[in-house]
C-alpha cells in the first residue's frame, strides 16, 4: 500500500512539474470571433462581446483610467477596439511609459517563451499605443520599435466624447500577424492565444499614477513588458458570428390589390339581395312543406267537423 502510495505521489509530482508556465494564463476573455475588420474607430458588428481592463496593480487610486474592449480576428491579425475612459489627459513625457497609453500583449504561439521579441520562432509581444503622439511625433513603442514600430495605418484613435480627448478616447488597432516574419502560426478558428492589456494613466502630470490590467492583484503583474508569463488572458479565436436574421415584411398586395399576390386564398362573400338574410334551399323546403302539413291539418279538422 506505501509503495502504491508513493508511487501515485510521485506521478502527481511528475505531471505538475511537466505542466507548461502558460497555465498562468487563467482569464478567459469572451471569443474572439472571426471578422473583416475597419479600422476608422467605429465599432464593426464582427467584434465578440465586451470585457474590460479595469483591474488597478495593487489596488490603485481607484480613479485612473480603465477600458471596454472588443476582440475579433482574421488570417491578417487579431484586432481590438478599446473605449478608454480617461478624463485627465497627459500626452507628453520624457518615459514613453508614463504618458497616458494602452499597452497590449501577446503570445502567437501560445508557448510562453522566455521573453518578448518580435520574431523568434515563439514571438511575444509588448506594443504600447499612446493616446495622442509626444512632441516628436512618437505614438508607439516597444518590442516593435523603439519608435513608431507599428505603421499607422493599423491604429486610429478618436474622441470618444465631443472633437477633443478630454473626455476619453477611442483606439482601434490590428496586430498584423506579418509583422512575427512567419513565426507565428496561421490564425484560424480553434487556436488559442495569451493575451494582456495595461491601461496606463498620467493623472497629475508628473507620470504615470494608475496602471490597470487584467488581474491587477496578480504576483507578477507589471511584469508583462518583460515575460509572458504573466500574461492573464486566454483568448480563444472561433468562427464569424452567424448573420443576424431579418424578419420579413408583412407580404405585399399583388395588382389586383389581393394580399400575398396570386398564390392568396380569396374568399368571396355569397351575393346579397338588399341586405337580407340569405335562406338556404333545403331550409325553404322544410318550410314550405311545413306550411302544407299545417294546411293539411287544418283541412282535415274541418272535414271532419262537417262530417259529425
Amino acid at each position: 500500500m506505501k509503495k502504491f502510495l508513493a508511487l501515485v505521489l510521485f506521478t502527481a509530482l511528475f505531471l505538475g512539474l511537466a505542466l507548461p508556465a502558460s497555465a498562468v494564463a487563467t482569464i478567459v476573455l469572451p471569443d474572439a470571433p472571426k471578422a473583416d475588420i475597419v479600422i476608422d474607430g467605429v465599432r464593426d458588428d464582427g467584434y465578440g462581446e465586451m470585457f474590460e481592463v479595469k483591474s488597478y496593480r495593487d489596488g490603485g487610486s481607484g480613479t485612473g483610467a480603465t477600458a471596454k474592449v472588443w476582440a475579433a480576428w482574421n488570417e491578417t491579425g487579431v484586432f481590438y477596439y478599446l473605449e478608454v475612459n480617461d478624463t485627465t489627459p497627459n500626452h507628453d513625457h520624457g518615459n514613453s511609459y508614463e504618458r497616458d497609453c494602452v499597452e497590449f500583449f501577446i503570445d502567437w504561439n501560445a508557448a510562453v517563451p522566455d521573453g518578448n521579441s518580435a520574431d523568434d520562432d515563439d514571438p511575444s509581444w509588448q506594443l504600447r499605443i499612446a493616446s495622442a503622439p509626444n512632441e516628436d511625433g512618437n505614438t508607439n513603442s516597444a518590442t516593435l520599435g523603439d519608435d513608431n514600430g507599428l505603421e499607422d495605418k493599423y491604429f486610429i484613435i478618436k474622441p470618444l466624447v465631443g472633437d477633443n480627448l478630454n473626455g476619453g478616447y477611442i483606439m482601434e488597432v490590428c496586430l498584423p500577424i506579418s509583422y512575427t516574419n512567419g513565426a507565428a502560426k496561421p490564425l484560424a478558428e480553434g487556436r488559442t492565444l495569451y493575451v494582456d492589456f495595461q491601461i496606463a494613466d498620467n493623472e497629475e502630470d508628473e507620470g504615470r499614477s494608475s496602471q490597470a490590467f487584467l488581474d491587477g492583484e496578480d504576483d507578477q503583474v507589471d511584469s508583462q513588458w518583460s515575460t509572458p508569463e504573466a500574461f492573464m488572458g486566454i483568448l480563444n479565436l472561433v468562427a464569424a458570428k452567424p448573420a443576424p436574421v431579418v424578419e420579413d415584411d408583412a407580404p405585399a398586395a399583388d395588382d389586383g390589390g389581393n394580399v400575398g399576390g396570386d398564390d392568396a386564398v380569396v374568399v368571396t362573400p355569397p351575393p346579397s339581395s338588399g341586405g337580407a338574410a340569405q335562406t338556404g334551399d333545403s331550409g325553404l323546403i322544410l318550410l314550405v312543406l311545413a306550411i302544407a302539413l299545417a294546411g293539411a291539418v287544418v283541412t282535415f279538422k274541418r272535414v271532419g267537423k262537417n262530417r259529425a
